[in-house]
């Protein structure tokens, strides 16, 4: 217990944007899996073939929507438990019938294609996802221009992607970039905006430029707070991306050793999550093992400890003892 804490590593930030598109890709916030919906899912997982899943994307009859949202579900299930392996051939099905039906220009081919790195970048392939994720940018800008937000979008999701690379410098230019061009086109409190403020925020932590980072974190919240409508004193602080905004925030707290502010924010956040998605939810645990890492830091392991246990036990249940989300708790929990 005691280790210094890592000011490399990478903190919540969310490669989605808010409108226009398949946002089922980052959901985890979104969907919740109960045991008899997650038996049914199997169930139908044990019918279905990736090919068959992603057939006919394209046909837009009651019938074939309600199977491309089943698939759309079987994605997110497998997301939402790490099985990437067994989302990736279903993106790729569904990109490869959009290329051949739409074109490789067309918007919904593009918002496949980001789909596709979004995935790659989680199995760790970081060279295809960044190829993908450089064409949909350069397709964007020919085809729209720089000031359309679909192109902006792009480009925040360029630079989130640096950022999980270990790329931060080059994460760094691109973000501002597209915080620039959010807060002319769009507006200084529109969620787009905010949305680049938060991951410029992350971006200058790991550079380790703390006080840049804590200025533009804390006027992310203040902003998100006045989008959210929220009073002072009325608790009503639970927006998924204000949730995600405070965690970083504690974070940075906690690189700055200012313990009472990160472990007031991080608490809230837990609370939150637990309150809005169960406590089984993976962002929930997520945030738990947050939490116990910061108790270690401060040496408080008694604390520590019992929350590591709590998210071990969590993970275990949900996505069982040898899954490699579990292991990464196990190890965090040795590690600290």
């Amino acid at each position: 217990m005691g280790n210094q804490p890592s000011q490399a590593e990478p903190i919540d930030v969310k490669v989605n944007g808010s409108s226009g598109e398949e946002e089922w890709v980052e959901s985890s916030a979104n969907n919740q899996f109960s045991e008899k919906e997650e038996e049914k899912v199997i169930e139908e997982m044990e019918k279905m073939e990736a090919k068959h899943d992603m057939e006919d994307l394209e046909q837009h009859d009651h019938q074939d929507e309600e199977r491309v949202a089943e698939g759309f579900n079987l994605v997110n299930y497998y997301l939402d438990t790490h099985r990437f392996d067994l989302a990736l051939p279903l993106m790729v099905a569904n990109l490869e019938k959009r290329r051949m039906t739409l074109g490789e220009d067309n918007p919904f081919t593009i918002d496949s294609a980001e789909n596709c790195a979004m995935i790659y970048l989680k199995k760790g392939e970081y060279e295809l996802s960044e190829l993908l994720h450089l064409d949909c940018v350069n397709r964007r800008q020919r085809l729209l221009h720089w000031d359309h937000s679909d192109t902006m979008r792009s480009l925040h999701r360029l630079g989130t992607f640096y950022i999980h690379w270990g790329k931060p410098e080059r994460a760094r230019a691109i973000l501002i970039e597209a915080f620039a061009k959010r807060e002319r086109v769009l507006g200084p409190d529109h969620p787009e905006t905010l949305q680049s403020m938060n991951a410029l925020g992350v971006c200058l932590q790991i550079l380790e430029d703390l006080d840049e980072a804590l200025l533009m974190l804390e006027l992310t919240l203040k902003r998100r707070l006045k989008v959210d409508d929220v009073k002072p004193g009325n608790g009503k602080v639970d927006h998924p991306d204000t949730l995600e905004v405070m965690c970083n925030l504690a974070r940075l707290h906690a690189l700055k050793k200012d313990w009472a502010k990160a472990i007031q924010l991080q608490v809230y956040v837990v609370d939150k999550r637990v309150e809005i998605l169960s406590e089984l939810h993976p962002d929930s645990i997520t945030a738990i093992v947050k939490l116990a890492s910061m108790y270690g830091e401060m040496n408080v392991n008694d604390k520590s400890q019992q929350l590591y246990g709590r998210a071990i036990t969590l993970s275990s249940n949900v996505m069982g003892p040898e899954h490699p989300a579990t292991l990464d708790i196990v190890n965090s929990f040795r590690a600290d």
